[in-house]
């Protein structure tokens, strides 16, 4: 099957082994646009090249998922040039992170999914390179907002006319991934196109395999990245405890 990479369209059987949210770079975009000096462009790709490529070598790392969504620093012709420096294939997306500007207040979830719709079949940023998945996000700050359903709600229509999958910013300690899954799947999105991202923040098995049984992935996408979210062995014995139970699929 196709989809759309940040270099051009990939077949899935194709993608091997892949980096599942990753972000090139966190920023704000209000200040990348106002200041153009914000980061290093070039040290940014510098880096990530030489970091891409101690993967490839060691692991055969050939796929990049680069999951910033719009306001948390998405910049698409800084991922192709990184895509293109690194020599990997790299998949973006659109979408919103969980931040509630006052205007995402009165957000109208129809409008906003136009812009998302515009990214997956058009292009980004007005270029031709076509976001792979939608991105929506929930955390603590904000929680379960009318704001955070109605960016979800977006996310949902978006997937459901063009056909990508949704892949989600979750606290796993909140247990936020039903909340999504179930906002997601009433709105018309199939559960297998669902991925709950860093589902494993709460290694409380029934949770995970509430979303699982629901029919939709869950993402193991923190790592070693923070200890105080998930300490490593456990997260390795919970991974390992749900493969034995016939999750690994």
């Amino acid at each position: 099957m196709l989809i759309n990479g940040v270099l051009g369209p990939l077949d899935t059987k194709d993608l091997g082994i892949t980096f599942i949210h990753e972000h090139l770079v966190a920023a704000s975009r209000d200040m990348c646009f106002a200041f153009d000096d914000w980061f290093d462009e070039d040290e940014v790709v510098s880096t990530f090249a030489d970091l891409m490529e101690k993967q490839k070598s060691d692991n055969g790392l050939k796929t990049f998922v680069e999951a910033s969504p719009i306001n948390l620093g998405r910049d698409i012709n800084l991922m192709r040039k990184a895509a293109e420096k690194a020599n990997i294939q790299m998949l973006a997306c659109t979408g919103l992170y969980w931040m509630e500007d006052p205007w995402f207040l009165m957000i109208d979830p129809e409008k906003l999914a136009k812009y998302y719709i515009r990214d997956i079949t058009k292009g980004i940023q007005g270029t031709d390179i076509k976001a792979a998945f939608v991105k929506c996000s929930t955390d603590m700050q904000y929680g379960e907002s009318d704001a955070n359903k109605a960016m979800i709600e977006a996310c949902a229509i978006a997937s459901k006319e063009t056909g990508v999958p949704v892949y989600t910013h979750t606290n796993g300690k909140f247990k936020q991934g039903l909340y999504q899954q179930e906002i997601l799947t009433e709105k018309g999105v199939a559960a297998h196109k669902i991925a709950i991202g860093h589902a494993f923040g709460n290694t409380d098995r029934e949770y995970l395999k509430s979303i699982m049984n629901n029919g939709s992935y869950v993402s193991c996408d923190q790592i070693s990245y923070n200890e105080m979210i998930c300490v490593t062995p456990e997260l390795a014995s919970c991974v390992a405890d749900l493969c034995k139970e016939g999750y690994a699929q």
